[in-house]
């Protein structure tokens, strides 16, 4: 995995920005100093398919290209902030064959502390120790698409960039705090603009 570039600001995976629709075309922003850190949240991406004996899983459309382009931003770190147990999410990353995405060894997981509120915490010491910068919630940003994933990077210390994937609807994560809205994953470069904006707005 890609070592962030010292003076570049990159993601483990915080700011509130206001609650506005993100445009495609929009350049991006100018990239800031000071790393971001960025979780995605892979184990809400697995779906079960409606098909009998035995239960498939498959992931959500466009969670995999933005996990290969957030990964391949050399000022970017991913990893994973889940309530699952680590061997658990380990086997989730594995059956996709998405282990190669995130660092999972800066990560935080229910084996690491049952208050999924303090994981985030856990997760920005790690990335500190290993990238030797400090990750607060100027700089971390929590991707996910439920509630629970809300307020775990409000309440947590992190920006929250919310996916309407479907499993929440778009006025509940509004209402819950979200600083940025997506309809899907399936624009990168919305992806990337919505990262940049909200750690623009604590720098």
């Amino acid at each position: 995995m890609k070592s962030p570039t010292p003076g570049r600001w990159a993601s483990p995976c915080g700011s509130r920005t206001p609650k506005s629709t993100l445009t495609p075309d929009r350049p991006l922003p100018p990239r800031q100093p000071g790393p971001t850190a960025c979780r995605l949240t892979v184990s809400r991406w697995l779906r079960p398919l409606p098909t009998p004996h035995p239960p498939q899983a498959s992931l959500g459309i466009g969670a995999m290209e933005a996990l290969r382009s957030v990964h391949d931003r050399p000022d970017l770190v991913l990893t994973v902030v889940t309530g699952n147990l680590k061997l658990n999410a380990l086997l989730k990353l594995a059956v996709f064959d998405l282990g190669g995405y995130v660092d999972t060894e800066i990560g935080a997981f229910a084996s690491d502390d049952q208050h999924r509120l303090a994981l985030v915490a856990v997760a920005q010491k790690r990335a500190q120790a290993k990238h030797g910068t400090i990750f607060t919630r100027s700089n971390t940003v929590i991707i996910g698409d439920s509630l629970e994933d809300v307020r775990t990077g409000l309440e947590g210390g992190a920006a929250v960039v919310a996916v309407a994937s479907g499993k929440t609807q778009v006025t509940t994560l509004r209402e819950a705090g979200a600083d940025v809205l997506l309809g899907t994953l399936e624009n990168v470069q919305e992806l990337h603009y919505a990262i940049a904006s909200v750690v623009q707005l604590r720098l």
